[in-house]
């Protein structure tokens, strides 16, 4: 389901449909650096629990929100939060 929607949404990007929003702000090192440094250190909780293996005083963020979503509803609202946040994220 999200790959497809994820494909829709890469045609009608590379067709042109979705439009301009304005001008394009440059991306600094600056203004990407708060972004580079979350990804790095997420990135590196999660490569170092997969290494040391499971435990219960250092959770992994995928083991701390699974049992969230079992439910297919809530998988549902999550997906549809996560497409949203990237359609509003590519539009700014």
């Amino acid at each position: 389901m999200t790959a497809a929607i994820g494909a829709i949404g890469a045609a009608l990007a590379a067709s042109g449909r979705l439009g301009r929003v304005g001008a394009r702000t440059r991306v600094t090192p600056r203004s990407a650096a708060p972004w580079v440094a979350l990804v790095v250190a997420v990135t590196a909780l999660e490569i170092g629990a997969l290494l040391y293996g499971y435990r219960p005083e250092f959770p992994t963020i995928s083991y701390l929100v699974g049992p969230e979503f079992v439910d297919r509803a809530v998988r549902l609202v999550g997906y549809v939060a996560w497409i949203c946040g990237g359609y509003w994220l590519a539009r700014r």
